[in-house]
């Protein structure tokens, strides 16, 4: 849980006049005299050493958030974040990377990487436009999500063969026709970071379900999404169609289980199905340990299949303060079989504050 941080801030309205207010046991700006703007910040550290490579590496990246979010009239709601990174991660050509947190390539300066309006229609429905981060709407999922204080590897955070664009242009509009279903639908530049090309586009749309099954909280979520000039990591645009199915479920208060399933209808990179499971154990309030398995269907003749398991080790200092340790065991990375097994062993600080 992030503590906000409790500021004061000087701003001149369009007449002029200077309005600041600070207000004790809350954390936020006041603008304008009546809109709260809230202030957090989050510090992500991974150190990471290979067994398995021909030249095995030992390696440390960080990144780091801030966000400003809040409410902006009566039916608006502003979110702009600033995000650096440097460093670099474990680079076995395992697809989704050994650290999911690895922005280096994007941000080895600091810059706003989303900025973003929502515009409310109603109670139930909005729309988001800006530059946005696609994956923070579309394919969460409550135990393999939070590439913070969950799974490091990338396949456990996202599937894999949805190619998301990264802070990019976006328009997106979601739907709550009730409490327990969402509709999203967007469409957005098919870029790693904003370029304002408008020639391409990603579009995607998830059916999200919230539902109790057998009596335990469960959340179901259906994908669907079309990319008619995606990039792919070798600097390459391909079409990219596909669907995919997400699900997490409680079994008890402490144990939660999750599934991931992706196929293409355009196969891309070498592979065109990926499936994983795995579950996350509450150990004690401030203990959690998870493990996952993720495996990949290599498309194309003389290819291996890939596959990659992990075993993580949370543990909450404070309320602000988390630590991991994790080891990833690899095969057939790159979808080639003379690769060898590869492990990966890793230790991530999170702080936020």
């Amino acid at each position: 849980m992030r503590i906000r941080l409790v500021v004061v801030l000087i701003a001149l309205n369009v007449t002029g006049t200077v309005l600041a207010e600070e207000e004790k046991n809350d954390n936020f700006l006041i603008i304008n005299g009546k809109d709260k703007i809230t202030l957090t910040s989050g510090l992500t550290m991974v150190s990471q050493r290979s067994s398995g490579l021909d030249d095995d590496q030992a390696k440390l990246a960080y990144s780091l958030d801030m966000a400003l979010e809040g409410q902006m009239g009566m039916h608006g709601y502003i979110f702009v974040s600033l995000n650096t990174a440097q460093g670099q991660s474990i680079d076995t050509g395992v697809l989704g990377g050994t650290n999911a947190d690895e922005e280096t390539d994007l941000f080895n300066v600091t810059q706003v990487s989303e900025a973003r309006y929502d515009a409310c229609f109603s109670d139930q429905a909005y729309m988001t436009i800006g530059k946005i981060y696609a994956s923070g709407i579309y394919d969460g999922n409550e135990v393999a999500g939070d590439k913070t204080t969950q799974f490091v590897a990338g396949a456990f955070v996202n599937n894999v063969t949805i190619p998301f664009p990264a802070y990019s242009f976006g328009v997106n509009f979601t739907y709550e026709p009730t409490k327990s279903i969402k509709i999203n639908v967007g469409t957005y530049e098919p870029t790693t970071e904003f370029s304002g090309a408008l020639e391409d586009t990603f579009f995607i749309g998830e059916v999200a379900w919230n539902t109790k099954l057998a009596g335990h909280d469960t959340n179901l979520r259906l994908t669907s999404w079309d990319c008619n000039a995606c990039f792919v990591s070798n600097g390459l645009q391909m079409k990219n169609s596909g669907h995919g199915l997400n699900a997490d479920f409680a079994l008890n208060e402490d144990i939660r289980l999750f599934a991931r399933l992706g196929h293409l209808t355009d196969p891309m990179e070498g592979f065109d199905q990926t499936f994983s499971l795995g579950g996350q154990y509450e150990l004690s309030d401030n203990r959690t340990a998870g493990v996952g398995y993720s495996w990949t269907a290599a498309s194309e003749n003389g290819a291996d299949d890939e596959t990659i398991a992990e075993l993580y080790y949370s543990y909450r200092w404070q309320r602000n303060v988390t630590f991991t340790v994790d080891a990833q065991m690899i095969s057939n990375a790159g979808f080639d079989g003379t690769v060898g097994n590869i492990s990966v062993f890793g230790v991530r600080s999170q702080v936020d504050f």
